[in-house]
């Protein structure tokens, strides 16, 4: 059976001969340490605007977090319909990171622009305290990611001083408990007049970002809506013709790549274990992901026919264990984490290869590293 839901896997493989008899079988846990460009385009992301806007021919406000896909938006949720996102980061284990554009009270709590939110299964936790951090009052959050070694970073609406560094509208600042440059816009060409509104780092590990009025950047006109490289010079990542003129890309979050489950070589996690039960069905048992990877995927192939595997369980509940009724003759089983968006790696073959992508995934896979 086949959860619908979408969600994303990292992988742990186990190869089973003839489950029927209890008989041998043989486990292999290789799993991909090092970040890897995702196997299918980054064409899914997601986004909020700053003022209603029309999106596919349907209305979108500023309290959504809106899919875009392959250019077609739909709602993926909504915060309190008085709330209008600033920023936004899809973590790893299928949370979100958010600021708001004014005060607004979530889940009994007060939260300034300032701050920055996280929000899981409708409960609301704050997980930068502006004003604790010394960030002046009447300053917002309107950007948010995280680096590739998972540090928040952090842009702000005005020019801020902090921790004795001054810090521009379109700079992007690390946060690990004081802040410090990360990307320096000035330096790279951005002009003052601009305000970089959205920055997220793509599935390759590009840093992006989008601005709040049409710049030119490296002789290149770059329009509201429009999303850039900036790392490496200016280009165009994605741009939709069809967006409204009127309406700026208040934020910007691609999915994050999904770090393995431990049991690889050098890793020193335990590895996935299998016994049966009485009733002829199976017990699978794992080590959590690293990182924040929070749920599982369980595919089961044919041994002999690497490559075969479908999805059996698209998801665990969050559990690192699962009884599954097996599939006639020898098969194997790959277990693979995920965070509902991205899936991870489905581990290495003896060679050292990375193991094929199911033809009929779960999820689109991201790799990524723990952090």
């Amino acid at each position: 059976m086949r959860d619908t839901k979408r969600g994303r896997l990292t992988k742990l493989p186990l190869e089973i001969r003839d489950v029927r008899h209890k008989a041998r079988f043989c486990a292999a846990i290789a799993l991909a340490l090092t970040l890897l460009p995702a196997t299918t385009p980054a064409d899914q992301l997601f986004v909020s605007v700053d003022v209603p806007a029309t999106l596919s021919a349907a209305d979108h406000l500023p309290n959504e977090v809106i899919e875009r896909n392959d250019l077609s938006y739909s709602t993926e949720f909504s915060l309190g319909v008085s709330t209008q996102i600033s920023a936004l980061q899809l973590e790893r284990d299928g949370s979100w990171l958010f600021s708001v554009l004014t005060p607004t009270q979530l889940g009994g709590q007060e939260y300034e622009p300032r701050d920055l939110i996280r929000t899981d299964a409708g409960v609301y936790s704050l997980v930068i305290d502006g004003a604790a951090a010394g960030v002046p009052a009447g300053v917002a959050i309107d950007a948010v990611m995280r680096d590739a070694s998972g540090q928040i970073v952090l842009s702000f609406d005005v020019p801020v001083e902090l921790d004795g560094g001054s810090y521009g509208r379109s700079d992007l600042v690390l946060y690990d408990g004081s802040f410090s440059l990360f990307w320096d816009a000035t330096a790279a060409g951005v002009p003052g007049y601009a305000n970089l509104v959205a920055a997220s780092l793509n599935d390759a590990g590009d840093l992006t970002g989008s601005f709040d009025v049409p710049v030119l950047l490296a002789g290149t006109e770059h329009l509201p809506g429009e999303i850039v490289t900036l790392a490496s010079g200016f280009m165009s990542y994605e741009l939709d013709a069809s967006w409204p003129a009127y309406a700026t890309l208040g934020s910007l979050s691609f999915p994050p790549g999904i770090g393995p489950v431990p049991g690889a070589a050098g890793d020193g996690g335990p590895p996935l274990t299998l016994s049966a039960n009485g009733d002829g069905s199976l017990h699978l048992e794992w080590a959590p992901s690293c990182g924040m990877s929070s749920d599982y995927a369980i595919y089961e192939g044919s041994l002999g026919d690497d490559g075969s595997h479908q999805p059996l369980i698209c998801t665990t509940g969050r559990a690192t264990a699962a009884d599954i009724d097996p599939g006639p003759g020898g098969r194997y089983y790959l277990v693979v984490a995920h965070n509902g968006y991205r899936e991870g790696s489905y581990g290495r073959t003896s060679a050292g290869a990375e193991r094929e992508v199911s033809q009929g995934p779960c999820h689109e896979q991201a790799l990524g590293t723990c952090y």
